[in-house]
């Protein structure tokens, strides 16, 4: 059975909230990185990150998930799809290095 969200709709796109999100706490880290900093660059009010993201160990918790989604799996699909593990293991390193020096990508 499905239940009614309570109170007013989101006014936000939560999975472009998600990445930012992500981008953030990869650039400066988990500790580093607070609520304001985290509400600023996402354009969303505080109660709003709470109320769609928990706090903010929840939110990081779903940032982890986020990040292997979007920046991770070469790994996985170099191993999946080479015949050996040399092959495998060469492919994701050369991947690894595109990926993590990308424009637009945090340095840390």
């Amino acid at each position: 059975m499905a239940t009614k969200q309570r109170g007013r709709p989101r006014s936000f796109d939560r999975e472009d909230a998600l990445r930012k999100a992500t981008l953030t706490f990869w650039e400066q880290g988990y500790e580093a990185t607070s609520i304001a900093d985290l509400t600023r660059v996402m354009g969303i009010a505080a109660p709003s990150l709470y109320a769609a993201f928990g706090d903010k160990r929840t939110l990081f918790a779903e940032v982890v998930e986020t990040y292997a989604d979007l920046f991770g799996g070469f790994g996985d699909r170099a191993m999946a799809e080479e015949p050996t593990a040399r092959r495998g293991f060469a492919r994701m390193l050369r991947e690894a290095a595109a990926e993590y020096t990308a424009d637009g990508r945090p340095h840390g």
